[in-house]
């Protein structure tokens, strides 16, 4: 299960920032996540809540977003949805294709109520 580690790594971030900005509540992170990651959201979302309990962070939301895997026809040049990790274009059904979306990971944001 890398998602705990992966939560751990985010943990580490959201703490230098808060660092920055003494008194400051974390209220909510923003994760985008692609489907090529093999990050299992649900899975994500038990380790953050496990990490963050009996912490200044608990109840502290994590909000993901999933990407959609997408590629590019090297053929036709045509953009197509990757269904797991198939890369067969269905406009000329050349196989193959470049990824060019899917494989984020990415903290996108940190909601943040500022010190009293």
């Amino acid at each position: 299960m890398h998602e705990f580690s992966l939560v751990e790594a985010l943990l580490e971030a959201v703490e230098t920032e808060l660092r920055s900005r003494p008194g400051a509540r974390l209220r909510a992170v923003s994760l985008r996540i692609g489907e090529l990651r093999q990050v299992e959201p649900s899975t994500m979302e038990f380790c953050w809540e496990a990490a963050i309990q009996e912490t200044p962070l608990a109840g502290a939301h994590l909000r993901i977003e999933r990407v959609e895997a997408r590629a590019r026809c090297p053929t036709c040049r045509a953009e197509f949805a990757v269904r797991e990790n198939w890369f067969e274009c269905p406009a000329c059904r050349a196989l193959g294709g470049e990824v060019f979306a899917g494989r984020e990971l990415s903290l996108v944001a940190l909601e943040i109520d500022p010190a009293p």
